[in-house]
């Protein structure tokens, strides 16, 4: 069992905070596209605050990674005539990946980070290529759902692994 060390911080600066800003709703229900999906499929469309308390780690792990995955899901949808995405249908690939692309061998995988993501791009790639392996995928895009900076996609030396940073910038 791991050991977990516990400190008091100063909540001010402490920026995983369970809370409407940082579960990014607010940032994608700027986009049209990605409000209407939400709305139709009877999704939250705001983080409404009650007598409960969502676990730190259900928040960032599930919460904001099934939201940045449907927000993904929505976006490509719609604005591809050609590119349909779907969850995959062979129990090879449960939760190893999101989403495949048509009947492929390729594979998205959304993350809905923000940029104070505190993992190292070399883990991260580390964990994507061992998934790839593992599924002998042909290839697997990594993809963000936002960024105002402005990053360059990524592609992995033998073209397998391409990391899209943003779909859409805090605006929508």
């Amino acid at each position: 069992m791991k050991k977990y060390k516990f400190e008091f911080r100063d909540l001010n600066k402490y920026r995983n905070l369970i809370n409407e800003a940082n579960s990014t709703l607010p940032i994608l229900m700027k986009n049209n596209v990605v409000k209407k999906f939400f709305q139709d499929n009877g999704y939250a469309t705001e983080f409404k605050p009650n007598d409960l308390m969502m676990n730190p780690v259900i928040f960032k792990n599930f919460y904001k990674a099934v939201i940045g995955e449907k927000a993904g899901e929505a976006i490509i949808n719609s604005e591809s005539n050609s590119i349909k995405i779907s969850r995959y249908t062979s129990s090879d690939f449960f939760e190893v990946f999101d989403y495949q692309v048509g009947s492929n061998r390729i594979f998205i995988d959304f993350k809905n980070w923000d940029e104070s993501y505190d993992q190292t791009v070399d883990g991260m790639l580390k964990k994507i290529r061992q998934k790839l392996d593992k599924t002998n995928a042909d290839k697997v895009f990594v993809i963000n759902i936002f960024a105002d900076n402005d990053y360059h996609i990524w592609k992995s030396g033998d073209g397998k692994i391409i990391v899209i940073p943003a779909l859409m910038n805090s605006k929508g």
